[in-house]
């Protein structure tokens, strides 16, 4: 089972529980239709998806904190999960999923998706660059109210 929190600070964050739990109103519950639920994880982790999240999110609450709803949740367009190689669990144990500031797991992880894109090194850092811009303008709009 797949939990994304739906208030979001400057990651989104996607956790993944294959025995299953209860995401009581703070998280919304994702399944794969096709692939594994591990794919889908790694793909609605990724920085890619940061930058989705970030574009389709409202941010109408306090301290510049974004706000998904489920219906703008299953529309966003993200890496087909079918598209990334085998994967280990294992690559989620980090905890430093900062979006802002990619830690070496956080690219581990992206690397996957962004070959699945064929991205070039430049647009994986234009990527990094755009969700860093749209995260910090949305802070910053927040804090001058």
């Amino acid at each position: 089972m797949l939990g994304m929190n739906y208030v979001i600070d400057t990651t989104a964050r996607t956790f993944y529980v294959p025995e299953g739990c209860v995401f009581p109103n703070v998280f919304h519950i994702a399944r794969s239709k096709s692939g594994s639920q591990l794919h889908l994880c790694a793909s609605l982790n990724s920085t890619f998806a940061q930058l989705v999240i970030n574009i389709s999110g409202r941010a109408n609450l306090g301290g510049g904190a974004l706000k998904i709803e489920m219906y703008e949740f299953e529309s966003i367009q993200i890496v087909d999960p079918a598209l990334l190689p085998e994967l280990d669990a294992g690559i989620f144990v980090s905890e430093e999923w900062d979006a802002v500031r990619p830690s070496e797991s956080r690219r581990a992880l992206d690397s996957v998706v962004f070959n699945a894109l064929g991205l070039t090194a430049g647009e994986r850092e234009d990527v990094y660059a755009g969700v860093a811009l749209l995260v910090g303008d949305r802070k910053r709009r927040a804090e001058s109210m």
